[in-house]
């Protein structure tokens, strides 16, 4: 089968299938995790609430009785901004679960790591968010804590980092959870220096590393994808045409029902070829995701109102 041919059944191939073949929409970052990181976090964290009170109706007492029980009666809740606000809306999505008397579903915060052998990242934010309400009346042993915990978590999100690069150890969940543990750190430093009112100039460095780091692993990803596809092939009608029955990814099936005349009976012998030539297709269509990195650099756009960031949460 000529090249030509090959790759025009490729491009027949690329009409039925999106991008979230080659790039996992589990790769994406997760939009309700990243806007109490974002300008606005604190007053992100009052709409939230009070949505929770207009579903909950005459339920709103048991909601409101729960986030008191979550906080120690604190209120207002300071420093409710940023790591702050995301911490509060974890709080907030288990009172309104046990408000609304359903199954206790996981938070934001905590559902974005909770992935296998990555879950030490998981442990550390878990870990920091107890942390965070034990001390959040005691500014002196809240920065302590964020530092600290800022610095356990720089050093897992390497081993993570270098468990995919080196020791090819990387799948789509430890890319996600390394991603969102990424902007976390960032953002951990941001509080830290808008509790302090010092600079000391290492965000924007590890907003660097982290681009770069971003995407090497996704590059790295590529590669695993790769491994993961194989194409099965039904002949129809005495070879008289060619068909790819369905694309199949690590045991998950996609069928796109591509016919050709053009091919005939060879389908079977050239269908590594043509798997090769699809995605080399579809990675040019399908660029590297860069929601994290824009996600990143809007945060250093915006660095300077981040750090003058304010803001108390009432309970009522």
């Amino acid at each position: 089968m000529s090249t030509g041919t090959i790759g025009a059944f490729a491009d027949d191939m690329l009409g039925s299938t999106g991008c979230d073949v080659v790039w996992p929409k589990m790769i994406s970052m997760e939009q309700n995790f990243l806007k109490f990181l974002d300008i606005g976090s604190a007053q992100a964290l009052g709409v939230y609430n009070q949505e929770n009170l207009n579903i909950l109706g005459d339920k709103a007492s048991t909601y409101t009785s729960e986030l008191f029980k979550s906080v120690g009666s604190i209120t207002p809740v300071p420093y409710a901004f940023g790591i702050g606000a995301l911490i509060l809306s974890m709080f907030l999505d288990l009172a309104l679960s046990t408000a609304k008397k359903t199954p206790s579903a996981e938070s934001v915060l905590l559902s974005v790591f909770a992935q296998e052998k990555v879950s030490e990242v998981r442990d550390l934010v878990d870990a920091y968010t107890k942390r965070w309400k034990a001390n959040i009346m005691d500014s002196k042993k809240l920065i302590e804590e964020t530092r600290r915990y800022e610095q356990l978590l720089s050093d897992q999100l390497t081993r993570v980092r270098n468990s995919v690069l080196r020791d090819d150890q990387g799948n789509v969940r430890s890319v996600r959870v390394w991603m969102h543990g990424a902007a976390f750190h960032v953002h951990m430093n941001i509080y830290q220096e808008a509790l302090t009112g010092h600079q000391n100039y290492t965000i924007l460095s590890y907003i660097d590393d982290y681009i770069r780091d971003a995407e090497d692993l996704l590059e790295k990803y590529k590669t695993f994808r790769k491994d993961s596809f194989s194409i099965r092939v039904k002949l129809v009608g005495q070879s008289t045409y060619g068909a790819v029955d369905y694309i199949s990814i690590k045991g998950e099936d996609r069928r796109i029902q591509i016919h050709s005349t053009k091919i005939g009976g060879y389908v079977e012998q050239c269908k590594s070829e043509i798997l090769d030539r699809y995605l080399e297709k579809m990675y040019v269509r399908c660029p590297l995701p860069s929601a994290f990195s824009d996600f990143l650099r809007n945060t250093s756009a915006n660095l300077n109102t981040l750090l003058w960031q304010n803001g108390s949460f009432w309970i009522n």
